[in-house]
């Protein structure tokens, strides 16, 4: 046929090992690193977890308006080292629908490395959207608009958003 499906993933262990407070478990993440008094649970220790490790299913085909791809990708980051979606969408030539990376991150320029985090000062992350590209993939301008799930992430305060965030991007290559 002219479909085709794959079954995916990485088998990953993370060893995190402190020598002093750190506030997160199995991860780095520098933020989380308590100043002043440690409290408890924060203390020196080794943590071996298999949070890096991913599954994924994707199924491409063809239909009337191009080449379609449905992907699922799920890992073990959720709350007490449970399975979490990590991308759940349907793409097209031109149309992207589900969650996966927000049209305002570009994880095309991540530098490859093996921390599960990734660097402290990129802005990546997933969230539900609806995407469209009126550029082809091979032009030398790549445009992009999406409308995306309106998430506030705020210090010490809590944010409602009733509209969807609006994103145009352009990629120039």
């Amino acid at each position: 046929t002219e479909s085709a499906f794959k079954l995916g993933g990485q088998a990953r262990m993370v060893a995190v090992h402190t020598l002093s407070a750190l506030g997160t478990e199995d991860r780095f993440v520098t933020s989380s690193i308590p100043v002043g008094i440690a409290r408890t649970g924060e203390e020196a220790r080794t943590v071996y977890s298999p949070i890096a490790s991913r599954l994924s299913t994707e199924l491409r085909m063809p239909s009337q308006r191009g080449p379609m791809r449905l992907f699922i990708e799920s890992d073990f980051a959720g709350a007490g080292r449970t399975m979490r979606l990590r991308h759940a969408f349907l793409q097209t030539n031109r149309f992207v629908v589900g969650q996966t990376w927000s049209t305002f991150s570009d994880p095309e320029a991540d530098t490859i490395g093996i921390d599960f985090e990734g660097l402290n000062a990129i802005s990546r992350f997933r969230q539900p959207l609806f995407r469209w590209t009126p550029s082809g993939s091979a032009a030398r301008y790549q445009w992009a608009f999406a409308v995306e799930n309106p998430a506030p992430d705020l210090t010490g305060a809590e944010g409602l958003n009733f509209t969807p965030d609006f994103i145009a991007r352009l990629k120039f290559q």
